[in-house]
């Protein structure tokens, strides 16, 4: 900078540093790049947030499906979210319970066709075979002249005869022709020796039971013991007599 005077043919010169000039512009342009880098900083920081915040569920989903996809059904996320996402995760969570539920059906419906299939393998069994070959047997001791042989085949035929009934119950005198007939083949066992005592005082054929269970029917009024000692059977039917 520099100024002429006239009057004495000067010129005054000042000198000013270009340090001084710039120093406030350095100064504005720290404090401008200094705004810049905090705000890039903040903004990658709070992008990062947000960004994790809103795809966490998802992250979660896709954790949940691949586990189910390794074979691990039933799986469900809890989470509760009011837009779009919580929608899909409610729908999936829906999902893995019905393909849960379709899993337990379809293995319930295994479980019986394998129990029907077993009882249907039981069935084919044939009586008419049983009993041909119970009546060969018989035969061949009728031509030996075997005759407690044949008694004894008899006597199982007519003891097992209600295996193959096609009813599941009988009454109470047919339950004590089964016993008479068990009463025959204990005899067969043990040689004897078994005796068969027998109380019913019955006005008709009685309620209908379970086969084999007579000894067992009604604990207050029906009664039946085996005595081992005395080689006894004892079987009481009655109303209250």
């Amino acid at each position: 900078m520099s100024y002429r005077i006239n009057a004495l043919d000067w010129i005054l010169v000042n000198e000013i540093p270009v340090s001084l000039f710039i120093r406030d512009i350095l100064t504005l342009r720290l404090i401008v790049v200094t705004m810049f880098i905090f705000s890039l900083a903040s903004a990658a920081i709070l992008s990062k947030y947000w960004i994790r915040r809103i795809t966490r569920p998802l992250n979660s989903l896709t954790t949940v499906v691949r586990r189910m996809g390794q074979g691990n059904l039933g799986l469900t996320l809890e989470l509760d979210l009011k837009n779009e996402l919580g929608i899909l995760i409610a729908q999936f969570n829906k999902m893995s319970r019905n393909i849960q539920e379709l899993i337990e059906q379809k293995e319930s419906i295994q479980e019986e066709k394998r129990t029907i299939e077993i009882g249907a393998l039981q069935s084919q069994i044939n009586p008419h075979f049983f009993y041909n070959t119970l009546n060969t047997i018989k035969w061949m001791a009728i031509m030996v002249k075997a005759d407690n042989i044949v008694e004894s085949i008899a006597t199982l035929g007519d003891y097992l005869q209600p295996m193959f009934k096609q009813g599941m119950l009988c009454n109470i005198r047919e339950e004590i022709d089964y016993i008479e007939n068990y009463i025959k083949i204990m005899n067969y066992r043990m040689a004897g020796g078994v005796k068969l005592q027998k109380k019913h005082f019955l006005e008709s054929d009685g309620p209908p039971v379970s086969p084999f269970s007579a000894p067992a029917l009604g604990r207050k009024r029906d009664y039946a013991r085996f005595e081992k000692s005395q080689r006894r059977y004892d079987y009481d039917y009655g109303r209250g007599k």
